[in-house]
């Protein structure tokens, strides 16, 4: 079935793809309005080789993108879809929509994939989403035998071939070391050396070069067909400059090589009407599709846009109001309210900014009284250093490199901070005055910023704070400014907190706090600090104060059972016994068994561990002993449940103890939740499960476990952020006056302090949207709450701070944006233009702050819709009150009595205009005049009457897009379930233990028994079209591990060898076969099957018989038994080759091999390894069943293809 043969309706897309968010019914009509913009462009390229999706900001193009890319594979599953965005945060960004749009938006009316597109049994992507840093390792991936969907960033196609100006002194050496390059590719076959090729012309000529190889290389593979189906341009803005370097290659790389292109950009016209044809006449390659000369008539431009592209304005539903609202209702552009007032200043302000308008006015003198909108350093900073960045937060590795070098890129983007006409002056005038009174110079707007962004942020002892800020600046020297002295403003009101509510004058060096040394262990939760960072983060890293109490939580610590559930307690109450009976009850065995399972040893020195302990008798007594807590088999099941899949780890039986060493204190003992669970048992503080009700109704497991994730979360902020402190007083107090400090610290939380009141506030919005928080910020999108029970800890809430500076790649920055999605830290963002375009920061944010002003309505628009898109704070404000009581709040900071009030004026007229004129795509876009005459009177701008964009209308008779029904994927399902019946049983016999124990097959289970602990991993192979099993076991030094592959892979943040088979599933024509099942016995005992000689003339016979050419067939050995075939090949040898086609590398190094070792990790079939002979060997080693010959000829086949690809790939 080929994509694109016949048009389709929104319904024919919902019965595929549901685009609501589960649980939210009033997500709705946003939903429709997806799924009309997602048909819309289905019919549009049924018509033409492109689409162009200009949704307003916020509205989900994302996931409309994904649809679409989603609707092409379910027609055809071979199909290549290749995504580009314009910078590294934004590729992060689809990678995670990627995930969350088929774990949660994908086939969910079905409940079940297809084996299509997604996995039938855990609705995992079939084309894997991969990230590529830069063209180099792109070029390498093409031909590898996988499906994949590829992400690349429009940067990296700036500098495949990086040439310095040293290179240009020997071009002879120059084409040898791109010649070398271009091998490690994969291109060299495809390369030609350019004719014109000198010192004057080298980079470009060689960078051209490499993507005329890569696009013959597309054309090689593809035969005479395009190669990509579909090509999504995000942000499709940044190619309207086509005759720059970047543009150039990307253009001859891709250049006949697309089916189909989808252009997305919420501001297609973004430095005037112009982009629009000068994109869609060169990318697509398909002619003028644009007259350029309708940008002089912007109402014929508009109706000709209608034919290809689809727009829509963002509107939000208030309740309240009985009625949608527009940004002209709840946006509130607020000029007075952040203006600097004459009075506002002290006498030394009012002195600066006397100087630095003299200064600035005799500079614009020479500029006819002109000045750029956005360009002036001095209405931003003083500093003398105006071009300095944030420490390491700017760094983007190799892709920043590859952009060093374009000019062009760069001043057609405006990537790089020009020095303004008056930062001469200004940084001559701070060194002045720095050098004559011994501080800054200071600045008016900073200071009054700091003090207005300070109390509804940090709070101060009558308001209790809480509000996120996000604030751009056009300068890198003023992020810097701003959360210098916006830390010290949070730090100030941590202390005044501190007095108030503990009445303790604590200093941060912690040198009055008594803390004894805890020995914990790693502590992956530390807190990375620097020189110059904060008291704060620096008495929470390793070796401060705090770090050391936080100690006193972890394992052995007097606190090691605080954060734990009331594990025992809760099931005592569930069957209503009392816990000093059920302890009574409970055997020996069990107590014997915990005691040794909590034994730690280092040396000499033995100790409990007693949260292990609590934690290996509550899961075992529910699974054995359930009797003892007065629950028969049914009521016990869900927290059986819910308990394996939270203390997973505490599963396996230890040898018990000589002694069972009773603690019945430890089936009542004191903790944070269960003071929680007294003081808040409903209400929007109540945990999860609180209730008996909530548990022993159905769904009672997952409610537990949703409690276990609330546990965590709210757990790990209260470690990680300034609430520490509140807990240490709180200990503090309890030891010195006898009481508990989980009582002590709830004590705290109910009393009526403004930061008492915010942390509830923070509470209840972590409670209230928790689904929506660990889908959206923490990469829960598609799990069950049963799958993240598992997580003791989340990486993603690792390292908070309160006000973050932004100024560069994704990197530095990418778990602060997470974490600004969630209640707690960070409360401010300070950043660059960094963040205008591919983040969402806004589920818990409605304050944006303009301190520098971007010159385009466009770019304002985009910074804006960082927050005010849909499901947001704003969204869900408005649905519970109506505007204008309820806004989004964007400010305009500046100095009245400046030059710059002329500036802000302007901006927000023009943004104001541009609110109301939206609905068209390039209303608002012409004509906008870029600089600001001093003296002279705003006239407003003077646009055309465009007619609201026309909503496209469909065919009257839908058609079916579901290839594989719910119906039809049941029975494969069902089978499955069957066969991973057999298995455990089998298992299970032999001793071997099955975690979690489900009757149902999870992506990954552990095979624990005899002394050993395999993992299993279940994958779909998409070419086979069968699913395959990876066993795979820990290779430990010293210790006799079975046979197999090798591989290497990050388990945490620890890198470890693995061996591994694998094994095919048997499919559901071949019925519930268990002989595969024995082969794994036998391998995990350690027995080899016995090879046979029939058994591999079979093999042999099914590769004749499949006709593989002779000398295909002569490279590969063969061995095989009833239960194991192993087929492999020789695909390189000795130096100059490795699988990445690295040219010179002996293939023996460790490096090579451990390059190997990563390569076998991504594969689902098959596995490298390298003889003592030097050679690089690629096969496939299988357990197996019965299976026929024309599946032997298929896999032989493919396995074949695949040492073939890998061979000259």
């Amino acid at each position: 079935m080929r994509p694109f043969q016949h048009p389709i309706r929104p319904e024919d897309v919902g019965a595929l793809i549901d685009l609501r968010v589960e649980g939210v019914p009033e997500t709705g009509s946003m939903a429709t309005l997806q799924l009309e913009g997602v048909a819309a462009l289905y019919n549009i390229l049924c018509e033409r080789s492109f689409a162009y999706l200009a949704d307003e900001v916020g509205m989900g193009k994302t996931y409309q993108a994904l649809s679409l890319a989603a609707l092409v594979w379910n027609e055809n599953p071979r199909a290549r879809v290749l995504f580009l965005s314009p910078r590294e945060n934004v590729q992060t960004k689809w990678l995670g929509d990627y995930w969350r749009f088929f774990a949660s938006n994908f086939r969910r009316s079905q409940g079940v994939g297809d084996d299509r597109v997604t996995s039938v049994l855990f609705e995992d992507p079939l084309h894997r989403p991969q990230r590529y840093e830069n063209l180099r390792d792109w070029a390498a991936s093409i031909g590898r035998p996988w499906r994949e969907a590829a992400f690349l960033r429009h940067s990296s196609f700036t500098r495949p071939i990086y040439v310095t100006r040293a290179d240009r002194r020997d071009i002879e050496s120059l084409w040898r070391r791109t010649e070398s390059s271009l091998r490690r590719c994969g291109l060299m076959s495809d390369a030609e050396r350019p004719e014109e090729f000198g010192r004057d012309n080298a980079s470009e000529q060689l960078n051209l070069a490499f993507a005329k190889a890569l696009n013959r290389k597309f054309a090689r593979e593809a035969g005479s067909k395009p190669y990509f189906d579909l090509v999504i341009v995000d942000e499709a803005q940044c190619l309207r400059h086509p005759d720059n370097q970047t543009n150039r290659v990307l253009f001859e790389t891709l250049r006949g090589q697309v089916g189909k292109w989808l252009f997305m950009s919420a501001t297609p016209a973004h430095s005037g009407p112009e982009n629009i044809p000068r994109i869609l006449n060169h990318y697509p390659d398909a002619g003028t599709v644009l007259d350029p000369a309708l940008v002089q008539d912007l109402r014929a431009m508009q109706r000709e846009l209608q034919t290809f592209m689809v727009r829509r304005q963002r509107k939000y539903w208030s309740t309240p109001a009985n009625a949608m609202v527009e940004k002209k209702d709840y946006r509130h552009h607020d000029r007075e309210g952040w203006g600097v007032q004459d009075a506002d200043m002290s006498a030394l302000e009012t002195l600066a900014v006397g100087l630095v308008q003299k200064g600035l006015v005799e500079v614009l003198e020479g500029q006819n009284n002109r000045y750029r909108i956005g360009f002036l350093s001095s209405f931003e900073s003083l500093q003398s250093s105006l071009g300095r960045t944030l420490r390491n937060e700017d760094e983007d590795g190799d892709d920043e490199v590859e952009q060093a070098g374009d000019w062009h890129r760069d001043r057609a983007e405006g990537s790089r901070e020009a020095n303004a006409p008056d930062s001469d002056f200004v940084g001559e005038l701070a060194r002045d005055f720095e050098r004559h009174f011994g501080m800054a110079l200071p600045h008016p707007k900073i200071d009054a910023v700091v003090r207005q962004v300070s109390t509804p942020a940090f709070g101060d002892d009558e308001v209790e704070g809480g509000e996120k800020f996000l604030i751009f600046t056009r300068r890198v020297s003023t992020v810097a400014a701003l959360r210098e002295r916006l830390m010290a403003r949070y730090l100030s009101s941590v202390e005044a907190r501190v007095r108030r509510c503990w009445d303790d004058d604590f200093d941060w060096s912690g040198a009055s706090a008594e803390v004894e040394q805890v020995d914990a262990g790693e502590d992956f939760e530390a807190l990375e600090v620097e020189p110059g960072d904060d008291p704060l983060r620096e008495a929470m890293s390793e070796k401060g104060w705090l770090y050391r109490y936080r100690q006193t939580f972890r394992a052995s610590g007097r606190n090691a059972l605080f954060f734990e559930d009331g594990w025992l307690e809760r099931l005592c109450q569930a069957g209503g016994v009392d816990p000093l009976d059920a302890a009574a009850a409970l055997s020996d065995a069990i107590w014997a068994e915990s005691w040794t399972h909590a034994s730690r040893t280092s040396g000499v020195k033995s100790q409990q561990h007693r949260a292990a302990r609590l934690r290996y008798l509550a899961v075992q007594s529910v699974r054995r002993e359930p009797r003892v807590f007065g629950l028969d088999e049914a009521r016990a099941a869900p927290w059986r449940a819910a308990y394996e899949a939270a203390l997973h780890e505490h599963i396996e039986r230890a040898q018990p103890a000589d002694e069972p060493h009773r603690a019945p204190e430890l089936f009542a003992s004191s903790t944070l939740w269960t003071a929680w669970d007294r003081r808040f048992p409903t209400g929007p503080l109540a945990l999860p499960g609180a209730s008996a009700a909530e548990v022993d109704g159905q769904g009672g497991a997952a409610e537990l476990c949703k409690r276990q994730v609330a546990r965590t979360l709210l757990g790990q902020t209260f470690r990680l952020t300034d609430t520490l402190l509140d807990l240490y007083f709180a200990d503090e107090a309890a030891r010195r006056e006898g009481g508990d400090v989980a009582e002590g610290f709830v004590d705290w939380l109910v009393c009526d302090d403004p930061a008492t009141r915010r942390l509830r506030r923070e509470c209840g919005q972590w409670l209230a949207h928790l689904r929506l928080i660990v889908d959206g910020s923490l990469d829960g999108a598609g799990r069950s709450w049963r799958e993240l029970a598992a997580r003791e800890t989340w990486p993603n809430l690792y390292n908070p701070v309160a006000v973050m500076g932004v100024t560069g790649g994704a990197k530095g920055h990418l778990s602060a944006t997470r974490q600004f999605r969630t209640p707690s830290m960070p409360r401010v963002i300070v950043c660059t233009d960094t963040l205008k375009e591919g983040v969402d920061l806004h589920l818990f944010c409605d304050r944006v702050l303009h301190y520098g002003v971007a010159w385009t309505s466009g770019d304002l628009e985009q910074r804006v819709g960082r927050v005010d898109r849909y499901f947001s704070q704003i969204e869900r404000r408005l649905m519970e009150g109506a505007s204008p009581e309820v806004r989004l709040e964007v400010g305009y900071p500046h100095v009245v009595s400046s030059l710059e009030q002329g500036q802000v004026e302007r901006v927000i007229a023009r943004q104001r205009l541009a609110e109301r004129l939206m609905d068209s795509p390039i209303a608002g876009s012409a004509q906008e005049a870029r600089e600001v005459v001093v003296g002279a009177a705003y006239a407003p701008e003077i646009h055309p009457h465009l007619e609201p964009y026309r909503p496209r209308e469909f065919p009257e008779k839908g058609r079916d897009l579901e290839v594989v029904s719910a119906h039809d994927a049941a029975p494969v399902v069902r089978h499955y379930h069957a066969w991973y019946g057999v298995f455990l049983q089998a298992l299970t016999r032999q001793g071997w233990q099955v975690l979690p124990g489900d009757a149902r097959p999870r992506r990954r289970i552990k095979i624990i028994g005899h002394g050993q602990h395999f993992g299993v991993e279940w994958a779909f192979d998409a070419e086979l079209r069968r699913y395959v099993l990876t066993v795979c076991v820990e290779v430990v030094p010293g210790e006799h591990v079975q046979e197999g592959a090798m591989r290497r892979r990050k388990v945490g943040r620890r890198w470890r060898v693995e061996r591994f088979v694998r094994m095919l599933v048997p499919s559901p024509s071949e019925g519930v076969d268990s002989t595969v099942v024995d082969a794994l016995l036998a391998h995990l005992s350690g027995t080899s099957p016995l090879w046979c000689e029939q058994d591999a003339q079979r093999w042999d016979l099914s590769a004749a018989e499949g006709r593989l050419p002779d000398e295909r067939w002569s490279n590969f050995e063969c061995r095989a038994s009833n239960a194991r075939f192993c087929l492999r090949t020789v695909i390189g040898a000795g130096k100059g080759w490795d699988a990445q086609g690295n040219g010179g590398e002996d293939v023996l190094s460790e490096r090579f091999q451990a390059r190997v070792l990563n390569l076998n990790r991504k594969l689902t079939l098959g596995s490298f390894d390298v003889d003592a002979q030097g050679r690089l060997r690629f096969g496939v080693d299988v357990l197996h069943g019965a299976l026929s010959d024309d599946v032997r000829r298929g896999l032989v086949s493919e396995v074949v293809e695949r040492a073939r690809r890998w061979r000259f790939s």
